[in-house]
């Protein structure tokens, strides 16, 4: 049905309705969760209101998502959080996820600043993914020695640490 939206899109004059209808579709529907992600996030730029319950509604899905370890899921909500505002520096949901293995949401808040200090060392000790550790390493919250230690890693740092001087980071917004 989503799909269909945007290949024939229709004049939406009740939008509380409509917002209902992808709130659902977030819910109930794990196929459709990312376009309902995309139309409620291109929605934004055009007054859509998205209140408080609704940023509720999500995090709880997200939350749902997290326990149930679809990382996909819990990426695009996050990434919808993020982009309707919805999702603060002292924000319970950050916790969650920094606890999980999903390193890919970690690295996400990271970009974007919600991380604590107290949850940088957190994720400093229980990193795993290069990327995350690359992250980490890029923001000087672990040093040469760690990285290499946790990667293994020992002919490909000068091409890490290239990258690191360049500024160049495997997720922007």
């Amino acid at each position: 049905m989503l799909k269909s939206l945007e290949k024939n899109p229709i004049d939406i004059s009740n939008s509380e309705l409509y917002k209902a209808y992808l709130l659902t579709i977030l819910q109930n529907n794990k196929r459709s969760l990312i376009k309902a992600c995309q139309i409620l996030i291109e929605k934004k730029s055009e007054n859509f209101c998205i209140n408080d319950k609704d940023i509720t509604l999500i995090k709880k899905i997200l939350l749902r998502s997290l326990q149930q370890i679809n990382d996909l899921e819990v990426i695009w909500l996050l990434y919808l959080l993020i982009e309707i505002e919805g999702i603060e520096r002292d924000d319970d949901i950050i916790i969650r996820i920094c606890s999980s293995k999903n390193e890919l949401a970690q690295v996400m808040l990271l970009r974007k600043g919600f991380i604590s200090q107290d949850l940088k060392q957190t994720m400093k000790s229980s990193s795993t993914s290069w990327i995350l550790n690359y992250e980490l390493f890029s923001e000087n919250i672990i040093t040469e020695d760690e990285f290499k230690e946790k990667l293994t890693i020992h002919q490909n740092l000068n091409m890490y640490n290239k990258l690191k001087q360049k500024g160049i980071h495997f997720c922007e917004f």
